[in-house]
């Protein structure tokens, strides 16, 4: 827990103390066991795509769809990735927290671009 009070005294003679509690680590571990377990459910599925894209009627295939998809997963996948193995290079954490969270966006919005524009 972090306690911080204000440097002065408040109205009526007041003191506010704000207790703020927060969970951090010093290792990597965490963030590449994460990037890597979903690369590797990416790469899985792309297999299953792949194999299942020539076994369907072409009228009913969504697989050209799909691997559209994934495949987008697995680029923003390896972006994160190399964020992660990079994240020593990147001196403030607010710094990567705010890239991670600006990749993640992009990777929202091409998604939703996959599946909203070929309709």
């Amino acid at each position: 827990a972090y306690y911080s009070m204000p440097d002065g005294v408040m109205e009526g003679g007041k003191t506010v103390v704000t207790k703020s509690e927060y969970c951090s680590s010093d290792s990597s571990a965490w963030m590449v066991a994460n990037v890597g377990w979903q690369l590797l459910l990416v790469m899985s599925a792309s297999i299953v795509t792949f194999m299942a894209s020539n076994r369907f009627r072409k009228d009913l295939n969504e697989t050209r769809l799909l691997s559209s998809l994934i495949f987008v997963h697995l680029l923003f996948g390896l972006v994160r990735f190399a964020l992660v193995t990079l994240r020593d290079s990147i001196a403030d954490p607010i710094d990567l927290m705010a890239i991670f969270s600006l990749v993640m966006t992009c990777e929202c919005v091409a998604s939703l671009a996959i599946f909203v524009i070929p309709k």
